[in-house]
């Protein structure tokens, strides 16, 4: 997170979820429990400065949209059927879309950067094990940031257990649902420190998009039965996140313009399944997609002329060289 900013643009939002549904049922000659936990989050957050805008400031100036999430899902069901069959099932959902924006528009923007202390701000990198770098005091950041920072850190939890004198029947399911868009740009048309008279000799340009995705997954089932058990565990993860900054227009800084977005993964999923009886059938399954499409292209504009001298330059996907990246 950006510190100590003596002007700030800023949308903090936060979210933190539980749910939770418990579902038992037992008799004759079947009994069924079943329990569904479903978490549903739609979010737009964002913090811009206009279009047509006109910003000026002696220190500093913070542009910053956030959102962190927190969220608990557990559902647990349980049958026990007596003279026939017992029937548990159990299952966690949480489906989550979020759009995190900090932008500067089309829009004038000067910040000299001499307030008395400096910004803490994402310095672009990412350790082993997915600690996001910060700049410190002693960088002495200064200037203009646009930040957009969110995180999501869910856990879904599916337990159903199953007995009866027939069969015993158990399923579990988990479903992760996850598409949260991070960016932070200073948009085609905006001009930021053209003046540069009176600014402060550490004066910067950060824009930073960070996303830091964690989840966990746990999904079991037990099934007994005289006749039969039979038990499933399923875990289903899908996540379509995208971190994305960019500068375009005129930009300028008495030091450094520093661009960077950053991203980080942990995702940890268990699925387990026991069944016993004269026939036991046990399955346990676990499928995830992770990413989205990618953009095929990024280049470097400077008014209707690219600048081949400043390109970004890479390996197009077919692995030939090309002056502007191609992934």
């Amino acid at each position: 997170a950006a510190a100590h900013a003596a002007h700030a643009v800023g949308a903090p939002a936060a979210e933190d979820g539980l749910s939770i549904a418990g579902a038992n049922g037992g008799g004759g000659p079947g009994g069924v429990g079943r329990a569904a936990a479903v978490f549903v989050l739609d979010n737009t957050t964002a913090a811009s400065i206009g279009d047509d805008a006109k910003v000026t400031a002696g220190g500093n100036l913070l542009v910053n949209a956030a959102d962190f999430t927190d969220v608990d899902v557990l559902g647990i069901g349980a049958g026990i059927g007596i003279g026939a069959a017992g029937v548990g099932v159990g299952l966690g959902v949480s489906d989550i879309h979020k759009d995190t924006t900090a932008f500067i528009g089309d829009a004038s923007v000067d910040a000299k950067g001499d307030s008395g202390t400096a910004m803490i701000v994402p310095d672009g990198s990412l350790s082993d094990t997915g600690v996001f770098g910060i700049t410190t005091a002693t960088d002495d950041v200064r200037g203009v940031v646009v930040l957009a920072e969110t995180s999501e850190d869910v856990l879904s939890v599916a337990i159903a257990g199953a007995g009866g004198t027939g069969a015993g029947i158990a399923g579990s399911v988990t479903v992760t649902i996850i598409d949260s868009d991070t960016g932070a740009y200073i948009d085609d048309g905006a001009s930021v420190n053209v003046d540069s008279a009176g600014a402060n000799a550490n004066q910067d340009v950060y824009v930073s998009a960070v996303n830091n995705l964690k989840t966990l997954a746990i999904s079991g089932a037990l099934g007994v039965g005289l006749g039969a058990g039979i038990a499933g565990g399923v875990d289903v993860g899908i996540m379509r996140n995208d971190t994305t900054a960019f500068v375009a227009g005129d930009v300028s800084a008495k030091r450094d313009v520093n661009v960077n977005s950053i991203a980080n993964r942990d995702i940890d999923t268990y699925v387990r399944s026991a069944a016993g009886g004269t026939v036991g059938l046990g399955a346990a399954v676990a499928v995830y997609s992770i990413g989205g499409q990618f953009i095929s292209e990024y280049s470097y504009e400077d008014g209707e002329e690219t600048q081949d001298d400043n390109s970004l330059t890479g390996t197009d996907e077919d692995g030939n060289d090309s002056d502007t990246l191609s992934i």
